[in-house]
């Protein structure tokens, strides 16, 4: 194990266990330090005790880079490896049949990690596919994509999937809906790209009536593929609680059931959205899904067992689950 991957594995596990941001940060921080070195150069330093001359490199993360290179398996990594376990009860039977993840996000918007460690990741979780789905451009805190830049993240997915096949890496957006219910990027670019996640980021405390329409709207919109965490809830976590938007569910999924919209099943844990009421009234209206993750970093990725175990709890048909589908009859859905 070379002593990149050896940090970044650390940080996998310590992200998938909601470990705090800094000290993720520490070991994936470390790895990319080490990433930018000649490896003769970070091989002579291990050996002569001189990783934590560099700035960015403390004692902890010298001391997994200078086990790797002498080739063990860094004594933290084996602890942390070994107090993995699963992160919920339940779901196990949905979990397997996921074949890809279609919301997530990079360091092009508000994500923690370049594209390329998000795919590297998906491959590594055994995923047939990934969609890179960064917010849009009203989302100035997110760091949302104008037209330009998401042309060019447009051409770097065409590159890696070049590298990458025959896994998938698909483009897309978590395109922002607008007060009025339109979507925020141009129909050229949401024609081009292979998935488009809709959600409400503003407002959120607008109105049922005025809530309801701004979602049907969108729904509505031949363009939105997926409605993404469909309350807004935040149920934990750093940014606090929030209470769900009021809407009309009934109108809602009726409107997804009636136009292919699948129901995004968002499995970061302080959102669990939709919750389980309005999961079980979204399959009794013949929904589809979307289980995702919205992760924002390589461990996230892993998180779809909660929103797997929620799915299986509330009944939701395998078959109506969009990311248990091959890549290629995925791709034709979204073009219908």
């Amino acid at each position: 194990m070379d002593p990149v991957t050896a940090l970044r594995r650390v940080a996998f596990l310590l992200e998938r266990c909601r470990a705090s941001s800094h000290r993720v940060q520490a070991y994936r921080g470390a790895a990319e330090i080490l990433l930018a070195l000649p490896p003769e150069e970070v091989h002579r330093r291990a050996r002569t005790g001189t990783l934590t001359e560099l700035r960015g490199i403390g004692p902890k993360t010298a001391t997994v880079a200078m086990q790797a290179v002498a080739g063990e398996v860094p004594a933290y990594l084996v602890e942390l490896e070994s107090a993995r376990a699963p992160l919920v009860a339940g779901g196990d039977e949905l979990r397997g049949a996921l074949r890809g993840d279609l919301h997530c996000h990079s360091d092009w918007s508000d994500g923690g990690s370049p594209v390329e460690e998000m795919a590297a990741t998906a491959v590594q979780l055994g995923h047939d596919y990934l969609a890179m789905t960064d917010h849009s451009p009203r989302l100035t805190i997110a760091h949302g994509l104008t037209a330009e830049r998401l042309r060019e993240q447009l051409e770097l997915v065409a590159q890696l999937n070049d590298q990458l096949a025959p896994f998938r890496l698909l483009s897309g957006i978590e395109c922002d809906i607008n007060t009025d219910g339109t979507l925020d990027q141009t129909d050229e670019l949401l024609g081009r790209v292979d998935v488009v996640v809709a959600s409400v980021h503003s407002k959120l405390r607008a109105d049922r009536e005025t809530m309801t329409a701004r979602m049907l709207a969108a729904v509505r919109n031949p363009y939105t593929d997926i409605l993404g965490h469909c309350t807004g809830r935040l149920v934990t976590g750093g940014r606090g609680q929030r209470p769900e938007s009021q809407f009309d569910a009934e109108s809602v999924f009726a409107a997804c059931a009636e136009h292919r919209v699948a129901v995004e099943i968002n499995s970061r844990p302080e959102r669990l959205d939709p919750p389980r009421r309005l999961l079980r009234q979204a399959v009794d209206a013949g929904c589809l899904f979307s289980i995702d993750t919205d992760a924002h970093a390589p461990g996230q990725l892993d998180w779809q067992a909660y929103g797997c175990a929620r799915a299986q709890e509330c009944g939701v048909p395998t078959e109506r689950v969009i990311n248990t589908w091959g890549a290629d009859q995925l791709l034709a859905w979204v073009s219908e």
